[in-house]
């Protein structure tokens, strides 16, 4: 079975409308990068929930979404990881 993640997030948009959205990928970064991309172009996020696989949802801190991507630093800390994993067995 195929890891999917789940997100659900309102924002209220450059015309002030408020909006809910929900992506849905396999790839973590990939939904959080949504995300980041809609807040560079000015979209405001009020809420933010993440479901993995048929887990329940945990909530996400808003001022992580602040227009830069997420996706580089999440991979570049992933791959510190398992370097870590990898030398100490």
């Amino acid at each position: 079975m195929e890891k999917v993640t789940t997100l659900l997030f309102g924002a209220i948009s450059p015309q002030r409308r408020y909006v809910e959205f929900s992506y849905v990928n396999p790839d973590f970064e990939v939904c959080l990068d949504q995300v980041t991309f809609l807040v560079s172009y000015g979209w405001q996020v009020v809420s933010i929930k993440c479901r993995y696989q048929q887990g329940n949802y945990s909530q996400l801190p808003l001022e992580a979404f602040d227009g830069k991507p997420l996706g580089p630093p999440i991979k570049q800390l992933q791959h510190e990881w398992e370097d870590l994993l990898y030398t100490a067995t």
